[in-house]
């Protein structure tokens, strides 16, 4: 080997050392600069935060909705009593009908003779019991007379009574909600000709917890869109349409109320809603999620794509002592928060937390091991 090439040698290697070493300074470097970045993010980052929570199952409100509406206090359909032929219709709906008013008439063509008939009968009777009487020693006759009088003036009785049922007339004092028959129209007895209802006052049967009314309470309902008062006629079992609601009422039971509609500002067929009837969507949360607005309602706190959120909601049944139903405005995603390390505000926004780990400084082995590897020369 010339001393030319044992020259280029020795700089080769001073070189590959030298980058070496620059490669080693600057990771160094970047370790330092990694770890004072983190300790400055660590002294203005906040304070770890551990929220504790639960994913919502929500159920549909439309589950447990139940049509309810208001009813004449009483009401009945009023009766053609014999067969016939309707000579007239005297009401039409919504008109007021006093006690035992005309609703319709029926044709009395055959019912007047009749009891013409039997009145001429009663007459004739009475001539008979008068010539009767006027003879001396006829007691028999006169018993016969005063008997044939009795019987002309009971078929008179009957005939009147025969000619009064061709006029079908109103129960009570009420109003006429149908009207199912027109003018020469056949019905038989018995066939409803029209209804007729009570309407000073309505009642309606809506769901309630049996310990939650009795009889006699005031009570608040919404008909349609309007707030109205209420009292409690009765408590019972329930009818078969509110079972689905079970689950979310304590001892389900229904109550019977009424209103008083004196003035008429409310009419037969009206929706009536409750507060026990989700109009929201129904989930169950721990109880320990449940707390008070401000306002005093009640509120759970969700987490809703990373932003903390106050739902105000209105409880349910419990089902034990950890767990509730409860309905509000919820999300499908909603996490409900069972407790946090902190109190959280409405509009709290959070991030999820990633811990990072630092670079391990390079050691004199790593050192090594990271330096390219020495071949052996080969003379030239």
């Amino acid at each position: 080997m010339n001393s030319r090439s044992m020259a280029f040698k020795i700089i080769t290697i001073s070189a590959t050392i030298s980058c070496l070493g620059l490669v080693a300074s600057v990771a160094q470097d970047r370790n330092s600069n990694r770890r004072a970045a983190n300790e400055a993010d660590a002294e203005e980052a906040p304070a770890a935060l551990v929220i504790k929570r639960r994913a919502v199952v929500l159920e549909d409100p439309r589950t447990y909705q139940i049509p309810m509406r208001l009813e004449p206090v009483r009401s009945i359909a009023v009766i053609a009593p014999v067969d016939g032929i309707v000579q007239s219709v005297h009401v039409k709906p919504g008109d007021l009908l006093p006690s035992q008013g005309d609703v319709v008439r029926m044709d009395d063509t055959r019912t007047e003779l009749l009891t013409r008939k039997a009145k001429a009968e009663v007459t004739a009777r009475q001539i008979e019991r008068k010539i009767a009487g006027a003879k001396s020693g006829a007691a028999d006759e006169v018993a016969l007379a005063d008997a044939n009088l009795e019987a002309a003036k009971a078929a008179y009785e009957l005939a009147e009574l025969d000619q009064n049922q061709m006029i079908v007339r109103g129960a009570f004092a009420g109003t006429i909600l149908q009207v199912h028959v027109v003018p020469g129209q056949f019905v038989r007895a018995g066939e409803a000709v029209a209804e007729l209802a009570d309407l000073r006052s309505l009642v309606a049967e809506i769901p309630a917890g049996r310990a939650q009314y009795k009889a006699g309470d005031k009570i608040s309902v919404t008909v349609e869109n309007e707030a109205v008062s209420a009292v409690v006629e009765s408590i019972s079992a329930p009818p078969p349409r509110f079972e689905s609601l079970r689950p979310l009422i304590d001892s389900l039971s229904m109550a019977k109320i009424q209103i008083q509609n004196s003035e008429g500002n409310y009419h037969p067929g009206q929706a009536v809603y409750v507060d026990l009837i989700p109009t929201e969507p129904v989930a169950v949360v721990p109880a320990l999620a449940i707390s008070n607005s401000d306002d005093g309602q009640r509120k759970v706190q969700v987490v809703r794509e990373y932003v903390v959120r106050d739902i105000k909601i209105s409880p349910l049944a419990q089902i034990n002592s950890e767990r509730i139903y409860v309905s509000g405005e919820f999300s499908p995603n909603d996490e409900v928060i069972v407790n946090a390390s902190m109190e959280l505000t409405d509009g709290t926004k959070l991030r999820p937390w990633v811990q990072e780990f630092d670079a391990p400084e390079e050691t004199e082995k790593s050192k090594k091991q990271s330096l390219p590897r020495k071949t052996k020369s080969r003379g030239l």
